[in-house]
Parts: structure tokens; C-alpha cells; sequence
């Protein structure tokens, strides 16, 4: 006879840590808390419409401007969703921690989005010139936008620098909500 199974517990007990903490994984993990402190507007529809709305612009844009990109560079028969996969690979293939700039991640998950669509030959000729002329457009948006940033802030790159390095911050206070 086999013995009487025990009821299920009412309490969960916590798992013995295996690991030691690791600075690895408190950067994680502070990480995940500032992300996750970051999305608490997110239940006030107030900010979280507004908030979807222009994601969805941004991403809609961002895949217009792939697809055009490719065109220019001899993907005459480059789709809107075809575009929009690529993003979404370049995007989970950006997710990990990278080098500066994510060169090589964001080169290879270009490539791997394009070889879904189309052969290697085309990918190796104008699939070469379309990452290229993407990642470098990608590249000087966002150096140019931080530019931006530091004109409307009136802070030299200089400043801003040291003050990196000493671990102030610059950022004004945010208004009251």
C-alpha cells in the first residue's frame, strides 16, 4: 500500500539560495527596479493612452522609415511587415547587454531578419548596403538628439561628462504630479 499523500501547504517556504549574489545580478536586478519603477504611470490612463499612442507612432514610423531605407538600397519588393519583423528582430537582438553603439548585435539581427525574407546572395549585396546605411542613419538620429538634448539644456558635453564621472546628477527636479 502506498503511503497517504500530505495535504498542500498553506505557506511556500523560500527556496535555499543556490547562488551567491553576484554584481551581475544586482545590476540586473536594479535595473529591472528602475525599469519597472519608470512604468508605474502606466494604470493612470491619463498618461498610458497618450503613452501607447505615441509608441505605436514611433514604431509605426521607425518601420516606415526600415522600409524606405530598404528600397533605397535594392529591396524594391520590401513590405511594410517585412519591415516591421526586422524591427521586432533587431529590437530582441538589442535587448542584451552589448558594445557601444550595440555594433555587431544590431548588424547580425539585421541580417538574421533579413534572411527570413530573402536569399543569401541578396542579403550579402544590398542586405550589406541596407544595414549599413540603416544602422548609421539609427546612429545619427540618436547622436544628434542627444546634441539636442544638450543644447536645450544648456550643458556642455564637458560638464556633463564630469558630472558623469563624479555621479551627480544634472536633471532638474520633475514637476509635482
Amino acid at each position: 500500500m502506498s503511503e497517504p499523500v500530505s495535504p498542500v501547504p498553506t505557506e511556500v517556504e523560500p527556496l535555499p539560495t543556490v547562488l551567491p549574489e553576484l554584481p551581475l545580478g544586482t545590476w540586473v536586478a536594479d535595473k529591472v527596479e528602475h525599469v519597472a519603477s519608470g512604468l508605474s504611470f502606466l494604470p493612470k490612463t491619463k498618461h498610458s493612452v497618450p503613452f501607447v499612442l505615441l509608441t505605436m507612432l514611433y514604431w509605426g514610423a521607425n518601420s516606415a522609415g526600415i522600409q524606405l531605407m530598404a528600397h533605397g538600397s535594392g529591396f524594391a519588393d520590401f513590405t511594410y511587415p517585412e519591415a516591421c519583423v526586422t524591427m521586432g528582430v533587431v529590437a530582441l537582438g538589442i535587448l542584451v547587454p552589448n558594445a557601444p553603439g550595440f555594433f555587431g548585435t544590431y548588424q547580425l539581427s539585421f541580417y538574421a531578419a533579413l534572411a527570413v525574407f530573402y536569399p543569401t546572395d541578396k542579403i550579402q549585396s544590398d542586405g550589406a548596403a541596407c544595414v549599413l546605411f540603416i544602422y548609421t542613419a539609427q546612429l545619427l538620429i540618436t547622436l544628434g538628439a542627444g546634441l539636442l538634448g544638450l543644447l536645450l539644456a544648456r550643458t556642455s558635453l564637458s560638464e556633463t561628462m564630469s558630472a558623469s564621472a563624479s555621479g551627480e546628477d544634472l536633471a532638474e527636479d520633475p514637476p509635482p504630479a
